[in-house]
């Protein structure tokens, strides 16, 4: 029981976050991505992606290394409650608040091109799943103290553990994102876009002063946890058992929101060389909100005490389950007792750029500074990248964060006019690894490929 209990409270706080793209690429010519980070940009040749490989990215983010949670121990790999593992070491690696996050998406459609002089159209439609999720490190320690416990059949489990302040929250769902950016004065240009949103599932976890306090075969639980998942197609039998019929899933809720952006580019003859070619940029993503219905909420609130006394070798785990029916309010539709779940304001994110031509625009400089909101905790990155792109079909970038996580990333596109277009690259290569090859330090990890055909003629000279 107890194994199964922290495999469970682990899979909550691996998981963890609106959708990435290579900040490392964010100032390379001509690569189509960089609209995703700032509306206003566009490449110099319209395109449409071959479906799911057009724009497949994953992404992971944690303010700890992954070391903290697993070390290699006689050729393989263990897990911090592990006892073989002292709990002062593993306590060092912890933070006040240990975050992690995760996002997977890809492009069903993706099209974009040229309409008139400078006018950029594009369109996308894409799948994305993400979740984020944070742990304290006093619940870190009860996890760690309960894996010193229960191997040793003589331990005495009398203490509090600590499970204050945990927080998890997952969502999927379908995108629909209509874009338009054009120049407005030499050398500004801005840019739109309008996203839609279909939810399939959207799902929260909060704990405020849960705590477990065991004296001998006695234990107390005590304060509020609330687990909403909103999932169509639910209901409740005579059992009082949930169940699901899969013909009744559908969409939960709906959301609209817009992103903004803008970039500046000095290119008059009179400027200095070194000025020539000098950009500035910003952008701000996420201004919108969405929401589920709460007809389609599956619902766990507890607040209060709930007391267990039993023998240890008559615990069973039903017997928990039916103790937490007796005095949780769970059930399926309405939230009676719960706060209705409004729109929610979405996680949003703003760029911040400036782009240093070398060499006559061969070859620039680019700091990018990046801050994101999320639902569950914030980023704040600052992003250094080295961009060359000596002809018109290739480019490639070098960056690196030096504000979080200290790591590296890298960006290739291969843009030839004529024939299919393709970029891969890797942002967030952490810098520091363990023994056992897990990172040894914080990292926000995305992985990037797009596959497209070129769409009309190409509009800039090189």
């Amino acid at each position: 029981m107890r194994k199964s209990f922290i495999c469970i409270l682990l899979c909550l706080s691996a998981v963890a976050a609106d959708g990435q793209a290579l900040k490392t690429g964010y100032f390379q010519e001509n690569w189509r991505g960089a609209m995703t980070l700032n509306p206003a940009f566009a490449p110099d040749q319209g395109y449409a992606t071959i479906p799911i490989l057009g724009n497949l990215v994953i992404s992971a983010d944690s303010n700890i290394g992954l070391d903290a949670i697993a070390q290699r121990k006689g050729g393989e790999y263990v897990l911090f409650t592990d006892p073989s593992i002292p709990e002062s070491e593993v306590m060092s690696r912890f933070r006040d608040y240990n975050n992690a996050g995760a996002v997977v998406g890809t492009s069903i459609i993706d099209f974009g091109r040229y309409v008139g002089r400078s006018g950029f159209f594009s369109l996308n439609i894409s799948l994305e799943a993400d979740a984020q999720a944070s742990v304290p490190a006093a619940a870190m320690q009860s996890l760690k103290t309960i894996g010193d416990r229960q191997n040793d059949p003589y331990a005495d489990w009398s203490g509090i553990y600590n499970f204050d302040r945990v927080s998890a929250g997952a969502q999927t769902g379908l995108t629909a994102a209509l874009g338009y950016s054009f120049e407005i004065l030499p050398g500004l240009r801005v840019g739109g876009r309008i996203n839609g949103y279909a939810d399939w599932m959207d799902m929260s976890l909060n704990a405020d002063n849960l705590t477990v306090a065991v004296d001998g075969n006695k234990a107390d639980v005590s304060g509020k946890a609330d687990m909403v998942v909103h999932l169509r197609g639910g209901k409740i039998d005579d059992d009082n058992n949930i169940k699901f019929d899969a013909k009744k899933i559908g969409p939960i809720g709906w959301g609209l929101s817009a992103d903004l952006g803008m970039s500046y580019t000095l290119d008059s003859p009179e400027l200095p060389d070194f000025l020539r070619g000098l950009q500035v940029s910003a952008a701000v993503s996420g201004i919108g909100s969405r929401g589920a219905s709460d007809k389609s909420a599956l619902y766990l609130l507890y607040d209060g005490n709930m007391h267990l006394d039993y023998e240890e070798t008559d615990f069973d785990y039903n017997d928990l389950i039916d103790k937490i029916k007796d005095v949780a309010d769970y059930g399926y539709g309405d939230l009676d007792k719960a706060a209705k779940t409004p729109k929610a304001r979405m996680a949003s994110s703003y760029n911040l750029g400036v782009k240093i031509p070398l060499m006559t625009n061969a070859m620039s400089a680019g700091v990018l500074y990046t801050g994101y909101r999320g639902k569950v905790y914030n980023l704040n990155e600052l992003t250094i990248s080295y961009n060359l792109h000596p002809v018109r079909w290739f480019g490639l970038s070098v960056g690196y964060e030096a504000l979080c996580a200290k790591t590296m990333g890298f960006l290739l596109n291969l843009t030839p006019s004529a024939v299919a277009n393709f970029f891969v690259g890797v942002d967030g290569i952490p810098t520091r690894w363990s023994k056992g090859f897990l990172p040894g330090g914080p990292f926000n990890t995305t992985a990037q490929m797009g596959l497209s055909v070129p769409i009309g003629k190409v509009k800039r000279q090189w």
